[in-house]
């Protein structure tokens, strides 16, 4: 049975009906006091464990009132430190500062995109430059530092099928764009509710919707593309990207080794960027 078409299960919430088939690692709402508040799902299989993100704190939680989505791609996440330090990123990839504040702004829209997508705009991150290795390597490692998964996927959805198949097993989608494609091709490809400007009252119930669509696929899911098209000199999507370019670098680091690294980080890594988010919460 495909996505499109199985029977959607839903659970009362804050709010509304929430449809679980669209809800993987975050869901972010307003409270009973219009207070806003974000949740994300550790994925453990043994013991529910939850973090809670409401403005300028976070917490764990053993409870959530939201049925999460779980597909059998999805890897746990380790149990956040508090407060953190989201500057240790800054030893696993290498950009400039400029482009690290992006890419900060882009972290915090992952884990509490109703806030950035509202204000923002900003759910993708586009990784630019001649380092085809740097480039990779970043993509990597802020999709393992979020949304860790058993297979790592970055072939570019020519299909609607692909497509749905990919935010049925992902949180983060992560793309790579070939060098011989068109940009009309990328856009329509991709995220067509782009061009016709319905992401607003798509945003407005992204979370009710009775099945996964294409539609609906990245209304608040966070995307990384890398791109190697050398003729995509402009933006592709207007509002809706933050574009980093990535240089050479001299360090003679494995990818094994960085990813390595970033297991042993990723609770300081991870609890730095919660505090961070809940720190700009309003």
């Amino acid at each position: 049975m495909t996505p499109a078409r199985r029977r959607a299960k839903t659970t009362k919430a804050t709010g509304g009906t929430i449809t679980i088939d669209s809800i993987i690692r975050i869901h972010s709402q307003f409270n009973d006091n219009d207070k806003p508040f974000s949740i994300l799902d550790l994925c453990d299989p043994k013991t529910p464990r939850y973090v809670l993100m409401e403005e300028n704190n976070w917490q764990l939680v053993d409870q959530c009132p939201i049925n999460f989505y779980r597909p059998s791609n999805l890897l746990p996440l380790p149990t956040p430190e508090y407060p953190g330090d989201l500057e240790l990123l800054k030893t696993l990839i290498k950009v400039d500062e400029q482009d690290f504040e992006k890419i900060k702004f882009w972290l915090t829209y992952a884990v509490y995109p109703y806030f950035i997508l509202h204000w923002y705009r900003k759910a993708i991150l586009i990784i630019n430059g001649e380092a085809t290795k740097q480039k990779m390597l970043i993509m990597k490692v802020l999709k393992n530092l979020i949304d860790p998964c058993n297979l790592f996927e970055d072939r570019f959805p020519f299909k609607e099928e692909q497509l749905i198949k990919d935010c049925e097993d992902n949180y983060i989608l992560t793309y790579t764009i070939p060098n011989k494609i068109s940009l009309q091709k990328t856009a329509a490809y991709l995220f067509p509710y782009v061009a016709t400007g319905t992401i607003e009252c798509v945003m407005a119930d992204v979370y009710y919707r009775p099945k996964l669509t294409i539609v609906n696929l990245a209304c608040y899911r966070p995307i990384i593309v890398v791109n190697n098209n050398e003729s995509l000199k402009r933006p592709l999507f207007h509002d809706y990207e933050f574009h980093i370019n990535v240089k050479e670098s001299n360090d003679n680091e494995s990818e094994e080794e960085v990813l390595r690294k970033l297991e042993d980080l990723k609770p300081k890594i991870l609890g730095g960027l919660l505090s961070w988010a809940a720190s700009i919460i309003r």
